[in-house]
């Protein structure tokens, strides 16, 4: 009885030897909100399995911060990964947060690198080269914003309007880097043959400076409404048409950019509105009056209809311009001027003595 204990208790200890051997060791830090315990590696490794194994693995990663930025880099590069699980990669790059800002910033430096290599390689699949250029707007790479203007011009939307996305997300300093993109662009005087030749080519080109209007109008400031009021009056060139277009559109969006002073924008679409000889762009120039509007007309319980009349959108501005941009004077608005009674006798005004 005594050697079936034994053995059976022998038994025991050895099972658990052999379980305590297949559970994954323990990160040695104590990640706050794991979901898993499971190590690093191998949450990598099941960003190339199943859509569950993945889901879990792109939720945990970007909680174990620097730890993880080694695995995904070199699993966002390897060819032999499937494109699923470099997208999953990248997507954890762009999550994964620092405890300072310092700390973010080194784990930034070092992803950034190969994310704008994976965002320029065209070997790669367009997938990767979207969600890596995702990745540097949110890790506000500012130093590839020339690589991420340049994608504009690609004929490839996961490419191109990745790169748009990235560089509203960097805001501010892709501003001037934009304006002086769009203006070298404009610039360049047209080939009737190359354009006809090349017809791809200058599609891109004008993807470019199209897409530049939209990032100002979703970034806005002083410089980007500048831009912006000045594109909106374009008459020369095949492009006209398209900038005037576009700029309208993106003079709408500065109400959602954050911009505090897009009023200013105000002014120069009613200017256009009333040059404006296509009726497509001066649908989306009333559109974007109406919008950009609505918030000074409510406070001034304004109901009337000023409808796609130019001139009676011009008089409106001119009554209330001063008012909604702040600059009307009201000091004297509620001055009294004191009257008499009935029946007080006027004073007659005497003659001022030589």
């Amino acid at each position: 009885m005594a050697k079936r204990v034994l053995f059976m208790s022998v038994a025991l200890l050895m099972g658990n030897v052999a379980y305590a051997q297949e559970k994954p060791p323990v990160d040695p830090v104590d990640v706050k909100d794991s979901i898993t315990k499971t190590p690093i590696d191998e949450l990598v490794g099941w960003l190339s399995g199943s859509d569950a194994d993945r889901q879990i693995a792109e939720s945990e990663l970007p909680r174990r911060g620097k730890a993880a930025t080694p695995g995904l880099l070199a699993c966002l590069v390897e060819s032999s990964k499937s494109t699923e699980a470099r997208v999953s990669a990248a997507k954890c790059l762009r999550k994964i947060k620092g405890e300072t800002d310092q700390a973010y910033q080194a784990r930034a430096s070092s992803a950034v690198p190969a994310l704008l290599d994976a965002y320029k390689n065209q070997g790669y699949p367009l997938a990767v080269r979207g969600e890596a250029a995702l990745a540097l707007g949110e890790l506000n790479a500012t130093n590839a914003i020339p690589d991420l203007i340049e994608g504009l011009a690609n004929n490839m939307f996961k490419v191109s309007e990745t790169a748009r996305a990235s560089l509203v997300k960097m805001g501010a300093p892709a501003v001037e880097p934009l304006i002086a993109a769009y203006d070298r662009e404009m610039a360049v005087v047209e080939n009737p043959k190359w354009k006809e030749k090349e017809k791809e080519a200058y599609s891109a080109r004008d993807g470019l400076v199209f897409r530049a209007l939209l990032i100002l109008g979703d970034v806005g400031g002083e410089k980007a409404r500048a831009a912006l009021a000045s594109a909106i009056k374009t008459s020369k060139g095949s492009r006209a048409v398209g900038v005037r277009h576009h700029a309208a559109l993106a003079m709408g969006l500065l109400r959602e950019s954050g911009d505090k002073d897009y009023k200013q924008a105000i002014d120069p679409l009613i200017n256009a509105f009333a040059e404006e000889k296509d009726s497509l762009v001066a649908k989306f120039i009333l559109r974007s009056l109406e919008w950009l509007t609505q918030p000074a007309r409510q406070s001034l319980g304004d109901t009337d209809d000023l409808g796609q009349i130019p001139y009676r959108w011009k008089a409106w501005w001119n009554v209330n311009k001063d008012r909604i941009l702040g600059t009307h004077d009201a000091s004297d608005d509620n001055i009294e001027v004191p009257v008499p009674a009935p029946g007080t006798p006027l004073k007659p005004v005497e003659p001022k003595q030589k």
